[in-house]
C-alpha cells in the first residue's frame, strides 16, 4: 500500500496551532519538557493517525514544550521513519520519506530562526499550516506502511570493535555506490550497513568519523540534504539512542542509492 494517501482535515483549527506556536516561540529555549515531550510527541505521530497528531502538536504546544523541541521532534520522525522503511519498500515510498524530512528539517530550521518572537504573526501561520501537514502525512505514511522495523539498541554493540566497524562502512558505503540492480539486491546491504552503524556508535565510535565517511560518499544534492538534517539532529541529541539512529537513517539511505541506469 502506498503512503501517499489524501490529506485529512486537522482536529485542531490551524488559528489555535499558529497562536500555540507563536506562544511557544517567545519563550526561553529549553525547559524540562524538551525531552520526554518529544518521545512522546513522536509515538503520536508513529500511530497512523492523522487527527491525533495534529491534536499533539498544540497538546504540546500549549503545555509549555519549547517550538524548537516540537520541531525536531517532527524532524527527527521522519528521519527514523526513513530509517525504519522495510526492505520491501516501494521506491515510491523511498522518495515520499525522503522528501518529508527534506521538508521536515526545513520547517525546523524555519522554527529556529523564529525564536525570540522577530517573526511576523502571517509568517508563524504559515510555519504552522507547514508544520500540521508535514506532521499529518508522517502519520499517514505510519498506517500505511505499518509499524516500523526494529533499528539497532545499544544492547546490539557487545564486543564491537569502532575502528573495524567504520572501516566495514567506508568499505559497503563504496560497494554500495558501484552497485546496480533491484531494490531486493539493495536491501540488505543497506540494512547490514546501517546495523553496522549502530554498533559503531554504541561501541563508543565518534559520530563526527561516521559523519565525516558518511560525507565522503555522498554523491548528489539529496544526499547532503539527507547527511545535513542527520548531523543537526545529531548534534541535538547526542549521547542518546535517538541520536545513534540519525545516523543509522542517514547510513541505510546512502547504502541503498544505487548509480542511474542507462539513457533509453
Amino acid at each position: 500500500m502506498s503512503a501517499a494517501a489524501a490529506p485529512t482535515e486537522p482536529a485542531v483549527p490551524l488559528p489555535r496551532l499558529a497562536a500555540a506556536l507563536a506562544q511557544a516561540a517567545t519563550a526561553p529555549p529549553g525547559g524540562a519538557w524538551a525531552w520526554d515531550g518529544r518521545a512522546w510527541l513522536a509515538g503520536v505521530l508513529a500511530g497512523g493517525d492523522p487527527e491525533a497528531a495534529a491534536q499533539a502538536l498544540v497538546e504540546a504546544l500549549e503545555l509549555g514544550m519549547p517550538a524548537e523541541a516540537v520541531s525536531g521532534a517532527v524532524a527527527l520522525q521522519a528521519l527514523l521513519r526513513l530509517a525504519s522503511l522495510p526492505t520491501t519498500a516501494a521506491d515510491a515510498d523511498w522518495a515520499l520519506a525522503e522528501r518529508s524530512l527534506v521538508e521536515a528539517d526545513a520547517i525546523d530550521r524555519r522554527v529556529l530562526a523564529a525564536l525570540g518572537g522577530a517573526a511576523l504573526p502571517e509568517a508563524l501561520s504559515d510555519l504552522a499550516a507547514a508544520l500540521l501537514d508535514c506532521a499529518q502525512r508522517l502519520a499517514r505514511q505510519a498506517r500505511a506502511l505499518g509499524p516500523p522495523a526494529a533499528l539497532p539498541g545499544p544492547g546490539d554493540a557487545a564486543a564491537q570493535d569502532a575502528a573495524g566497524l567504520l572501516a566495514t562502512i567506508q568499505q559497503g558505503l563504496a560497494e554500495a555506490a558501484m552497485r546496480s540492480g533491484s531494490t531486493a539486491s539493495a536491501a540488505r546491504p543497506r540494512v547490514e550497513l546501517g546495523d553496522a552503524s549502530a554498533a559503531y556508535l554504541y561501541a563508543g565510535g565518534e559520530p563526527e568519523a561516521l559523519l565525516a565517511c558518511l560525507e565522503r560518499a555522498a554523491g548528489s544534492a539529496s544526499d547532503r540534504a539527507l547527511l545535513a538534517a542527520a548531523a543537526r539532529q545529531m548534534d541535538r541529541l547526542r549521547g542518546k539512542p535517538a541520536g545513534a539512529q540519525a545516523l543509522v537513517a542517514a547510513t541505510r539511505a546512502l547504502a541503498r542509492r544505487r548509480p542511474p541506469g542507462p539513457a533509453g
